[in-house]
């Protein structure tokens, strides 16, 4: 070791102890440093920062740790956490164990993540719209999105500065009188999904909504995807123009839209969205079939709200959900799955 060495090497070489240490690459400062706590016979090396109080409380920083709330990016009261611990561990240190608690959350939670597979074109829509960056004047183009759940083919795409109910409402009519009005149509609790002219335009065709949980985006996250694939396409093209013009913006969404519905898919046995939604057996129901196909989700729905205290608002839509599940399970169009393992039917 050079602090053993140092006064024979020094000897030998006739070169002072800064010399040595210019030669080696090595502070001066951090080799005097060390000689003195050889010296006293102390731990040459030590972790940067204020001393420590003492041995870690493993047990109560385990407590801690484990009543910690998690995000997906990020979790909430560590520097409280830091605060509290910071006599006995570093910043650092604390901050690499709360990214290994995160993980191991985030983990786990995708593992107990249902996923439902639809089993035929035209079952079921998912309805949702995204917003481009401002433009020179402050506007934000609304781009609306409709997708087939069994396929993820996605239909001609609706461009627009300022999007209304009524507006939402004639381009879902339009898209029903060219492919045909699914079964059901998934949404989000957005206001201009749910208003009185698209819930009008869905009871004039039969079809039955499914809205999304409140604040649960993974409910309805096949078309979370989609849009996802469309604006990572669209970061990477530069549209020209510093004010949004929907008639010039439109043949770039299709394009990307196209894109998408090209692309061979894994999930669909090696297909494209396009071929798997235009080439499988479609799911087709007359308007009595509608009819009786409400009757019986509402009975059951009816059935389970009775069953509670005090149902609220939101409680009703749990109890539409739940008996939507029902029924599609029972038809057997609808494969529900938690990591990859298929779950028992009718198991609420």
């Amino acid at each position: 070791m050079l602090l053993n060495l140092s006064p024979s090497v020094m000897s030998a070489t006739g070169l002072c102890a800064r010399q040595l240490c210019r030669g080696l690459g090595l502070s001066y400062p951090s080799y005097r440093r060390w000689c003195q706590r050889q010296a006293r016979g102390v731990p040459l090396l030590r972790a940067a920062g204020p001393r420590k109080l003492g041995p870690l409380p493993m047990d109560a920083l385990i407590d801690d740790l484990q009543a910690l709330v998690h995000r997906p990016r990020r979790t909430r009261a560590t520097g409280a956490l830091y605060a509290r611990w910071r006599g006995y561990v570093g910043r650092r240190p604390l901050q690499g164990l709360v990214n290994a608690r995160r993980h191991a959350w985030l983990r786990g939670r995708r593992q107990r993540l249902q996923r439902v597979r639809w089993r035929l074109p035209q079952l079921a829509w998912a309805i949702d719209a995204t917003e481009y960056p401002h433009d020179a004047a402050g506007r934000r183009l609304v781009h609306v999105v409709v997708q087939d759940l069994a396929t993820a083919f996605q239909f001609e795409p609706l461009l627009v500065l300022n999007l209304s109910g009524t507006e939402a409402a004639g381009y879902l009519g339009q898209l029903f009188r060219r492919h045909g009005a699914p079964l059901f149509l998934k949404r989000d609790n957005g206001g201009v999904f749910n208003t009185p002219e698209v819930n009008a335009l869905l009871a004039q065709a039969g079809v039955l909504p499914l809205n999304s949980p409140v604040h649960c985006a993974r409910y309805n996250g096949a078309i979370e995807h989609g849009i996802g694939e469309i604006k990572a396409q669209w970061r990477a093209c530069a549209v020209p123009g510093r004010l949004w013009e929907p008639e010039r913006a439109r043949p770039y969404v299709r394009f990307f839209v196209h894109r998408h519905n090209q692309v061979w898919r894994r999930s669909l046995g090696g297909r494209s969205a396009s071929a798997a939604y235009f080439h499988d057996q479609r799911g087709r129901w007359t308007r009595a079939r509608r009819h009786a196909i409400f009757a019986w989700i509402s009975a059951r729905a009816k059935r389970t709200l009775r069953a509670m205290e005090a149902p609220g608002h939101r409680d009703v839509r749990r109890a539409w959900r739940h008996a939507v599940e029902s029924w599609l399970r029972r038809q057997g169009l609808i494969e529900v799955s938690i990591n990859r393992n298929s779950v028992t039917p009718f198991s609420m």
